[in-house]
């Protein structure tokens, strides 16, 4: 019975996948800009289908909307390769795309149940709330 527990033990440690992994995405380096105004915000794009799929739209313009006081969205030209995946917390510089067609910025962190495919992060978001203000405002993607 012991040697069962031990083995038992050892094989959920190497074989059970460690679900947290799956579901982290990795940022490869790869960079894109959002200019709002006078302000210019470097990104870091994530390393999906989805990212590199958006990538060949740039440069793109895009009039964003506000909603719930905590991020800007529009409507792609085109859909994106989705990978939903439930986010648990979304952080101030997030770039999410919903529904495969929908860009989204977050300006603000909050925990959140809904489910997006994740494309880029911007490294310095200390006046992006101050950039995107409250209303529309237009952002422009480039690389």
């Amino acid at each position: 019975m012991q040697k069962t527990g031990l083995l038992g033990l050892l094989l959920s440690l190497f074989i059970i996948p460690n679900t947290k992994a799956e579901n982290t995405v990795k940022y490869q380096g790869n960079m894109m800009n959002i200019t709002i105004g006078q302000s210019t915000f470097s990104t870091e794009l994530a390393d999906t289908q989805a990212a590199k799929e958006l990538t060949a739209l740039l440069p793109l313009t895009l009039e964003m909307q506000d909603h719930l006081s905590n991020e800007k969205f529009a409507e792609l030209p085109k859909a994106l390769s989705r990978n939903d995946q439930a986010v648990g917390r979304i952080e101030a510089g997030d770039i999410m795309l919903w529904g495969g067609n929908t860009l989204v910025v977050f300006y603000e962190s909050f925990q959140s149940s809904y489910r997006y495919t994740k494309l880029g992060k911007i490294k310095n978001t200390a006046q992006l709330k101050n950039a995107v203000g409250a209303g529309k405002v237009t952002m422009t993607f480039s690389p």
